[in-house]
C-alpha cells in the first residue's frame, strides 16, 4: 500500500522530471511583471539567504525584479496557502521544506491546501542540516545520554523546534 508521503516523494520527482518541458514550453514573452518570491521562513535564515541570492540572479537574467516575501508560520503552510491560493499566476513561486508538503498535510486535518494538486514541484535548490543541541552545562553528552534521561524522567525532557515540533 502506498503510503502519503511515498505519493508526496512520487509527486515531486515526476513534477522535477517533468520541470525541462515545462521550461521549454514558456514563451519568451514571460515575466510581464514582477516575481513575487514566497519564503516560508522568517528572515535571515540559509532559506531567505539564499532565496534573496537566487532572486538578485534571475532577476538580472530575466530582466524583472523579484521581490522576496517572508511569509513564515504554521510550519510553511501559511506561504504555501498563499501561493496555492494563486492559481493561473506564473508570477509567483516559493521556497518551501517538506514541512509544508510533507509533515502538514500528515499531522494537520484542515490543511488548506493538495500538496500535490496545488503546486508544481520545479526544483531541488539546497539542503539544510539539522542540530541536535544542548545547553552546555548539560550533563547530556550524546544522543543515548537524552534518551536515556526521557525515558527516566517522563513529561521533564522539553524541546524548541522552529517547525512542526
Amino acid at each position: 500500500m502506498l503510503s502519503r508521503r511515498h505519493l508526496l516523494i512520487a509527486g515531486a520527482a515526476s513534477a522535477a522530471a517533468a520541470s525541462p518541458g515545462i521550461a521549454a514550453a514558456q514563451t519568451a514573452a514571460w515575466p510581464t511583471k514582477p516575481i513575487r518570491w514566497i519564503v516560508n521562513f522568517p528572515p535571515a535564515g540559509a532559506a531567505d539567504i539564499m532565496s534573496r541570492a537566487l532572486a538578485e540572479y534571475f532577476g538580472t537574467k530575466l530582466g524583472q525584479p523579484i521581490v522576496v516575501e517572508n511569509k513564515p508560520g504554521a510550519g510553511g503552510m501559511l506561504g504555501a496557502d498563499i501561493v496555492a491560493k494563486a492559481r493561473g499566476d506564473t508570477h509567483i513561486v516559493m521556497i518551501s521544506s517538506a514541512a509544508s508538503h510533507g509533515i502538514g498535510p500528515v499531522l494537520y486535518k484542515d490543511v488548506p491546501y493538495d500538496p500535490l494538486a496545488d503546486f508544481t514541484h520545479i526544483h531541488l535548490v539546497g539542503t539544510f542540516p539539522s542540530v541536535l543541541a544542548v545547553n552546555g552545562t548539560s550533563p547530556i553528552g550524546s544522543v543515548q545520554e537524552l534518551i536515556e534521561m526521557a525515558r527516566a524522567k517522563p513529561g521533564e525532557v522539553t524541546y524548541g523546534s522552529g517547525g512542526n515540533g
